[in-house]
């Protein structure tokens, strides 16, 4: 087989296993303004790391509360001007790594970012 083929074969296979990682990787929830069903489907996704696309407004009544223990990404969408329009309303330590068992840590902690995401009405801190 000549090379050029060879290289073309690999070259097809790492497009497609990159495909398939960022397909796996980012998750898209649909905000229910609902506490009953936002808390848990925003916990469920970041439970399982990677990267999550919050569309459209979260409620997470007085105590709602995700935590974080995967390294995480947690997006949300912007509008024309770059403006965030997803939001999380309500909410306690709305965002909440706990600090590990053991002091000091044996290995680090798990990462998180947020990005556009207007948060309203939170009785804490919305990352802790």
């Amino acid at each position: 087989m000549p090379r050029k083929e060879i290289l073309s074969i690999f070259f097809i296979i790492g497009l497609l296993t990159l495909g398939v990682h960022s397909i796996e990787a980012q998750q898209t929830i649909i905000g229910e303004d609902n506490p009953a069903v936002d808390v848990q489907a925003v916990q469920a996704a970041a439970s399982k790391g990677g990267e999550v696309l919050l569309n459209g407004t979260f409620d997470f009544g007085e105590k709602g509360s995700v935590t974080i223990n995967k390294d995480v990404k947690i997006v949300g969408e912007k509008d024309s001007q770059g403006l965030p329009i997803t939001k999380i309303k309500g909410g306690f330590r709305t965002f909440f790594s706990p600090l590990p068992s053991q002091l000091p840590p044996q290995a680090p902690g798990p990462k998180m970012a947020n990005q556009s995401i207007h948060c309203d009405e939170i009785q804490a801190f919305p990352i802790i």
